[in-house]
C-alpha cells in the first residue's frame, strides 16, 4: 500500500472511531451523573433494584409512544410538503399527536407514583424537584422565580427552605 492510501485508510478509521468514542464518553458521563444522583439520594440496594426494574418498564412503554409520535410527525411533514396540504388532515394529525403526548404524560405520572412507593418522602422530593428544575437550585441566583437578583458566590439560603418573600433583597 502506498503512502497516500495509508493516509486515507488512517483518516477513514479515525472518522469512524470518533463517533464511537464520543458516544462511549457521553454514556460514561450520564452514568457518572446517575451514580452521583443515586449517592445523593442515599438509596439502599433494594431501592436500586426496584428503581432499575421500574426504569426498564417505563423505558419500553415510552419507546413505543416515541415511535408513534415520530410516525405522526412524519405524516405531518409529508402532508406539509404536498402542493396543497389539507388543513383538516393536519388537524387530525395534531389531535393524534396530542393523544400520544397525553399517554406519555399519564405514563410518566404513573411511573412517578410507582417510584414514590419505593422511596422515602425526602428521596422522592429530591427526584420531583430535579424534574421540575428546582433540585439544588439556589434561590439567590438571577432566575425568574427567585426573590433576589443579586449575584453571589455562596448562597446564604443554602440548606434552608426557600425564602417566601417575592421582592426583598437581603
Amino acid at each position: 500500500m502506498n503512502k497516500s492510501g495509508m493516509i486515507k485508510t488512517l483518516c477513514a478509521c479515525t472518522m469512524l472511531l470518533v463517533p464511537v468514542i464520543s458516544h462511549t464518553q457521553a454514556e460514561e458521563k450520564n452514568c457518572a451523573k446517575k451514580e452521583h444522583f443515586c449517592a445523593e439520594l442515599e438509596l439502599t440496594e433494594e431501592q436500586k433494584v426496584k428503581l432499575k426494574e421500574l426504569h426498564q418498564e417505563i423505558k419500553a412503554a415510552r419507546k413505543k409512544n416515541f415511535e408513534a409520535a415520530r410516525d405522526i410527525r412524519m405524516k405531518i411533514r409529508d402532508e406539509l410538503l404536498k402542493e396543497t396540504p389539507s388543513t383538516s388532515q393536519l388537524d387530525l394529525y395534531a389531535a393524534e399527536l396530542g393523544d400520544v403526548h397525553k399517554q406519555l404524560s399519564k405514563q410518566h405520572n404513573d411511573h412517578l407514583l410507582k417510584v414514590k412507593a419505593v422511596l422515602s418522602a425526602e428521596q422522592f422530593s429530591k427526584i420531583v424537584n430535579k424534574e421540575t428544575g428546582e433540585f439544588r437550585k439556589c434561590p439567590m441566583k438571577g432566575d425568574k422565580n427567585s426573590h433576589c437578583k443579586v449575584p453571589h458566590k455562596k448562597c446564604p439560603m443554602e440548606g434552608k427552605e426557600k425564602c417566601k418573600k417575592s421582592n426583598s433583597v437581603e
